[in-house]
C-alpha cells in the first residue's frame, strides 16, 4: 500500500549503483515484469508529508524466485540512492 513503481531506464544495468537519483514522476501502481539486468526504482507515502525512494536490480528469476540488489533511501525526501560519497 502507498507505493508506486516504475522503471528505471529502458535498457539494461549493469550495477544497482548505476542508479543515483530517483525520478520525479512517472510512477504507478501496476505490475511491471521482473527481468534480469533491469532496475527498477520504488516511491512510498508513509504518511508523513515525505516520499521515500528505493531502488532494485534484478539478478535473476525463476518459476518460484527472484533474486535481486536493493537499496533503500532512510532520509524522508531524499530521491537520492547512492551512498554518500559515491
Amino acid at each position: 500500500a502507498n507505493t508506486d513503481l516504475r522503471i528505471w531506464a529502458t535498457g539494461t544495468i549493469t550495477d544497482l549503483t548505476d542508479m543515483d537519483i530517483a525520478p520525479v514522476g512517472g510512477y504507478a501502481r501496476t505490475a511491471i515484469a521482473a527481468q534480469p539486468g533491469r532496475g527498477y526504482v520504488f516511491r512510498m507515502n508513509e504518511n508523513d508529508g515525505f516520499f521515500r525512494y528505493g531502488a532494485l536490480r534484478i539478478v535473476a528469476t525463476g518459476p518460484d524466485y527472484v533474486i535481486f540488489y536493493w537499496s533503500y533511501q532512510t532520509d524522508p525526501g531524499n530521491p537520492e540512492l547512492l551512498p554518500a560519497g559515491r
